[in-house]
């Protein structure tokens, strides 16, 4: 942590920019594993006959295949440049630049084979399976090149070379989920500079980041810390604080986002239409509805049958080192608020001792700050086994019997206890939307170490914004949060 601090403090004095690098190393390594693609694809079919062996009339040179691959050369690049892959995106990971790098390898190769069929049709007389392995290659070999490069720049950013100095514009909620996600990605090589509150009183409650000062003063404020991009997390009512940034920002070649506030978000799927040349915004239904609802629950109940089948042994010992420590029932059903408000019963290990529920009370009185959810690392209810299994996550199990029952999904917001629902504003209530889940975006983002109104926000980005790519990616995820254990307790 010190190492990375001093790093970014030099970084303020080095001249050095090098933004140029990432696109630029991606795009000569791209064309490079493409051909390597195309010549691995080659060996496969035609001296590994992998696919079955290839008849003498159609074995063909090397040199055959020459003019398609150099088309390759030329189209995978632009494809991948047209999908926006060769462009540093603050919170992509790897695992979905493998998908964008994915659909842009399929956009390629499709182009590519219509422009060879339409010069020649020579590829009918010869092995198409030659297409088949490139296109897989392709995704592969990109896709492991990416990670390497990334874990170079990763390295680069630790010893400020390549580190952009962030601030962000808006104390509210959304402010602050913004700020939380830019400090828990330093390999993403953004430095979280300090933050602009509002105008009027400065906010409370934002512990270690530092407030710059009122939106108002932003011009001398981000000529000051010499800031190289601002996140705009303002309401759309402050439009007057809005142009005024962004008049800074493009006259001081200064890089700019705007997070939209929660009104916009709920808005994020919307269809222009118009009558008599009026434009008229048509409001999407949910994802969330529909034939996609049975496509959730089809991949639900295969995925958590699997599951469970496979975990049953170390559900039995679980069982029974829960047994051996403590006295009380190994499964404890508690009641918690479902979709559209719906009660069901939550099944989960027992982590604590018999008497928790009747201390709730008094750990609330003693830890908590929020009365809408209560977690400490220093809990005394729980139990010795209860400790490793809250932990490790092994507690949440037997909620994919929930699953099956219909009760939860895999992925979704995450169920609430009916005395926290009380204590909720109007606008958290849209997380009940949709099925809650074992898992969701706050779980794999930070877990308890994020505030309510992060999480609540987090949950209704996924409502708005689902997709079965999105839940793999959350499913995919999940193992290394819970391996890593931040924020658990």
């Amino acid at each position: 942590m010190a190492l990375y601090e001093a790093s970014v403090a030099r970084a303020v004095h080095r001249p050095l920019s090098l933004r140029w690098v990432y696109p630029t190393v991606s795009l000569v390594t791209d064309v490079v594993l493409v051909n390597c693609a195309f010549a691995i694809a080659y060996w496969l079919r035609y001296q590994a006959h992998l696919g079955g062996s290839v008849e003498s009339r159609y074995l063909v040179a090397f040199t055959f295949w020459l003019r398609f691959e150099l088309l390759l050369s030329v189209i995978m690049p632009l494809s991948f440049a047209a999908s926006g892959i060769y462009r540093q995106r603050l919170g992509l990971e790897w695992l979905g630049e493998v998908f964008a790098l994915a659909r842009a390898a399929t956009v390629g190769m499709a182009l590519a084979i219509i422009i060879t069929y339409l010069g020649k049709d020579w590829i009918d007389e010869h092995s198409r399976g030659v297409l088949v392995y490139t296109w897989l290659l392709i995704i592969l070999l990109c896709g492991c090149g990416r990670g390497l490069i990334r874990a170079i720049m990763v390295q680069l950013h630790r010893r400020g070379y390549n580190v952009r100095r962030v601030v962000v514009a808006g104390s509210s909620s959304v402010g602050k989920m913004v700020m939380q996600n830019l400090t828990a990605r330093r390999d993403q090589g953004y430095h979280l500079v300090g933050f602009l509150h509002e105008n009027g009183h400065a906010p409370d409650g934002f512990g270690r980041f530092r407030n710059l000062g009122a939106v108002a003063h932003c011009t001398d404020i981000l000529e000051k810390n010499r800031v190289d991009e601002v996140v705009i997390a303002l309401s759309s009512e402050s439009h007057a604080d809005i142009l005024a940034i962004r008049d800074y920002c493009m006259h001081h070649n200064v890089s700019m986002k705007i997070v939209p506030d929660l009104f916009e978000m709920s808005l994020s799927r919307v269809r222009m239409d118009d009558i008599a040349g009026i434009p008229l915004i048509d409001v999407v239904e949910s994802p969330l509805s529909g034939v996609n609802i049975i496509v959730k629950r089809a991949v639900d109940v295969v995925v958590a049958s699997l599951t469970l089948v496979l975990l049953s042994p170390v559900l039995a010992l679980v069982a029974l080192a829960i047994r051996l420590d403590s006295p009380g029932p190994v499964f404890i059903a508690q009641t918690r608020v479902g979709r559209n408000g719906r009660h069901f019963p939550f099944f989960k290990f027992r982590s604590m001792y018999q008497d928790a529920e009747a201390r709730h009370a008094e750990m609330m009185r003693k830890y908590g700050h929020d009365d809408r959810i209560f977690k400490h690392r220093s809990d005394p209810r729980r139990t010795r086994v209860g400790r490793i299994i809250r932990k490790l996550s092994i507690d949440e199990l037997p909620q994919l019997l929930n699953v099956l029952r219909g009760e939860m999904s895999l992925v979704g917001p995450r169920p609430a206890l009916p005395s926290e629902v009380l204590k909720y504003e109007q606008w958290h209530l849209k997380r009940f939307d949709a099925q809650p889940g074992m898992t969701g975006l706050w779980q794999v983002s930070g877990r308890s170490d994020l505030d309510f109104d992060e999480m609540v926000m987090m949950d209704i980005y996924y409502i708005d914004n689902w997709s079965l790519g999105l839940d793999l990616k959350i499913l995919l995820r999940t193992p290394a949060a819970v391996l890593t254990m931040r924020g658990a307790y």
